[in-house]
Protein backbone atom coordinates (compact mmCIF):
# COMPACT_ATOMS: atom_id res chain seq x y z
CA UNK A 1 0.00 0.00 0.00
CA UNK A 2 0.92 3.45 -1.06
CA UNK A 3 0.21 6.98 0.84
CA UNK A 4 -1.28 9.77 -0.74
CA UNK A 5 2.65 10.67 -1.59
CA UNK A 6 3.45 7.58 -3.09
CA UNK A 7 5.38 6.76 -0.54
CA UNK A 8 5.28 2.59 1.38
CA UNK A 9 2.32 3.03 4.25
CA UNK A 10 4.90 1.76 6.75
CA UNK A 11 4.88 3.51 10.23
CA UNK A 12 1.82 5.75 9.39
CA UNK A 13 -0.88 6.11 12.29
CA UNK A 14 -4.74 5.47 12.18
CA UNK A 15 -7.25 7.89 12.95
CA UNK A 16 -8.36 7.98 16.37
CA UNK A 17 -11.91 8.32 15.09
CA UNK A 18 -11.60 5.21 13.11
CA UNK A 19 -13.45 2.18 14.63
CA UNK A 20 -9.57 0.14 13.66
CA UNK A 21 -8.34 2.21 16.25
CA UNK A 22 -10.41 1.71 18.43
CA UNK A 23 -10.38 -1.90 18.31
CA UNK A 24 -6.72 -2.30 18.10
CA UNK A 25 -6.21 -0.23 21.65
CA UNK A 26 -8.45 -3.21 23.07
CA UNK A 27 -6.03 -5.72 21.37
CA UNK A 28 -9.02 -7.13 19.26
CA UNK A 29 -9.04 -7.53 15.74
CA UNK A 30 -11.21 -5.36 13.37
CA UNK A 31 -12.63 -6.27 10.40
CA UNK A 32 -15.08 -3.77 8.33
CA UNK A 33 -15.27 -0.77 6.06
CA UNK A 34 -12.14 1.83 6.43
CA UNK A 35 -10.86 4.60 4.23
CA UNK A 36 -7.02 5.08 3.77
CA UNK A 37 -5.29 7.64 2.02
CA UNK A 38 -8.75 8.68 0.67
CA UNK A 39 -9.70 5.00 -0.94
CA UNK A 40 -12.17 2.45 0.08
CA UNK A 41 -11.31 -0.80 1.46
CA UNK A 42 -13.36 -3.84 3.17
CA UNK A 43 -10.36 -4.35 5.04
CA UNK A 44 -9.04 -6.56 8.20
CA UNK A 45 -6.97 -5.42 10.94
CA UNK A 46 -4.95 -7.44 13.39
CA UNK A 47 -2.91 -6.07 16.25
CA UNK A 48 0.57 -6.75 16.85
CA UNK A 49 1.53 -7.23 20.31
CA UNK A 50 5.05 -7.74 22.38
CA UNK A 51 5.81 -10.50 24.19
CA UNK A 52 4.87 -8.57 27.38
CA UNK A 53 1.22 -7.77 25.83
CA UNK A 54 2.16 -4.24 25.06
CA UNK A 55 -0.12 -3.22 21.30
CA UNK A 56 2.92 -2.63 18.91
CA UNK A 57 1.24 -2.42 15.55
CA UNK A 58 -1.09 -3.72 13.28
CA UNK A 59 -1.19 -5.95 10.25
CA UNK A 60 -3.96 -4.53 7.22
CA UNK A 61 -5.00 -6.55 4.57
CA UNK A 62 -7.81 -4.48 2.94
CA UNK A 63 -9.73 -5.11 -0.63
CA UNK A 64 -10.35 -2.39 -2.59
CA UNK A 65 -14.32 -1.69 -3.06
Amino acid sequence: MMTEEGKPAVNTRLDHDSPAHKALTQKHSYIGDATVFGRHYDADYAPLLSDDGRLTGALFIGVAK
